[in-house]
């Protein structure tokens, strides 16, 4: 006969459950072990199927007080605080506890979604009553920043005679830009002039204020001496400011200098009134 060490610590309780009650969930080896072990104890089967009926009355009576007790288990109340605040996350939790007869539990999960999802709607239905006066306070408020900020740019004059020569070593080969500037209602307009020995380019250029200096825009479409062609909307460089210097951040156009500093370089300004 096979032997099976581990039933021979089980109780006669646990061996008469294996032989008269669960013998289809054991290999049939372990069933004949265990009757052994009952038999050479002096179990009977009688005493066996007597036993077996009062552990099934046992375990009946536990299932009814755990039963009992599953009736009235609650939810800790940290537990219905995030249920009720956290509402869809548990929309798919919990869903069998009538069937296993958390009849308390049930009722309050129910009551946290209704309530969470009441809150939400409420909240979202006040935003959107609230949502147009906000929204226009908000705007309002943008509006007048930015009247202001383009009160205190408009002040900006940058009117005057601004002079640019490229570092080639080559003196044929330089190239002079001059930059003549005016305010007019509040806006910049002048003349932007590129000069290499006999040749010259003249285009009417544009100015606007922006948060790093003065844009330059060319007022027609034309083509640089570098042979770039340039347009209505190509921001050819901007003019900042830095103590006495005018520096130049060069954007669309990028003049035959120094490789080094091909981003940025220094305007002259000659004049100013």
């Amino acid at each position: 006969m096979k032997t099976f060490p581990k039933l021979d610590e089980y109780s006669i309780d646990e061996l008469i459950i294996i032989v008269y009650h669960e013998s289809e969930d054991w290999q049939v080896e372990a069933v004949d072990y265990a009757k052994y072990l009952l038999k050479s104890i002096g179990v009977t089967d009688t005493f066996a199927k007597k036993r077996v009926l009062e552990l099934e009355k046992e375990t009946y009576k536990l299932w009814e007080k755990e039963n009992e007790r599953r009736k009235t288990e609650s939810y800790n109340p940290f537990d219905l605080i995030f249920m009720t605040i956290l509402w869809p996350k548990y929309l798919l939790r919990d869903l069998n506890l009538k069937s296993y007869g958390y009849i308390l539990k049930r009722k309050q999960r129910l009551i946290c979604l209704s309530l969470g999802f009441t809150i939400y709607l409420l909240v979202g239905f006040y935003a959107s009553l609230t949502y147009p006066s906000q929204e226009k306070e908000r705007l309002d408020k943008f509006r007048q920043i930015v009247e202001a900020d383009s009160i205190a740019k408009s002040k900006i004059d940058w009117t005057g005679d601004y002079v640019f020569i490229d570092s080639l070593k080559n003196q044929k080969e330089r190239i002079t830009w001059e930059l003549a500037l005016e305010k007019e209602n509040n806006k910049h307009k002048g003349t932007l002039t590129l000069t290499k020995g006999k040749e010259k380019v003249s285009i009417p250029c544009i100015g606007l204020i922006k948060d790093k200096g003065l844009e330059v825009y060319p007022d027609r479409n034309a083509t640089l001496l570098n042979k770039i062609d340039v347009g209505y909307y190509d921001n050819l460089f901007i003019l900042s400011r830095r103590e006495n210097e005018i520096v130049t951040i060069w954007v669309k156009v990028k003049p035959y200098y120094d490789l080094r500093n091909n981003e940025t370089g220094i305007f002259t300004k000659n004049k100013c009134s």
